[in-house]
């Protein structure tokens, strides 16, 4: 409610990844701040997080040795897993660094990315501007 009131939807961005539950999110939230639901962006690059063939589907029963790993080492994955870093580069490449967001003119960037997304994956994403 509060981004709402604050800024007219011409300076709101809602970027999401292209799976059901981030896109049906994405539609709620542009229905508070009163967005047209076409004007959400969905990113491949957004999806979620690729843990490699051994934890596929059951990554989630492993989020406390993934952690470890990440915060150990960001630069480095589960055995043919994505790491912090290759999601990193994932989201620059499409454009989510303060020099594009900027260039686009939004005042608010909401980005639907994944329920469980790490500390290791927020702290980039924090290099982005606040609402």
């Amino acid at each position: 409610d509060t981004l709402a009131m604050g800024l007219g939807t011409n300076k709101v961005r809602i970027y999401c990844s292209p799976f059901s539950r981030t896109i049906d999110t994405a539609k709620a939230v542009a229905e508070v701040v009163q967005l047209d639901p076409s004007q959400i962006k969905c990113v491949e690059h957004l999806r979620e997080r690729y843990f490699g063939p051994a934890l596929e589907l059951k990554s989630h029963e492993h989020y406390p040795e993934i952690l470890a790993l990440d915060e150990h080492n960001s630069l480095v994955g589960p055995i043919g897993g994505e790491s912090v870093a290759d999601v990193a580069v994932l989201l620059t490449r499409e454009g989510f660094t303060k020099k594009t967001i900027k260039r686009r003119r939004a005042s608010a960037v909401i980005l639907k990315y994944k329920l469980a997304t790490t500390d290791s994956e927020v702290a980039f994403i924090r290099g982005l501007p606040e609402l």
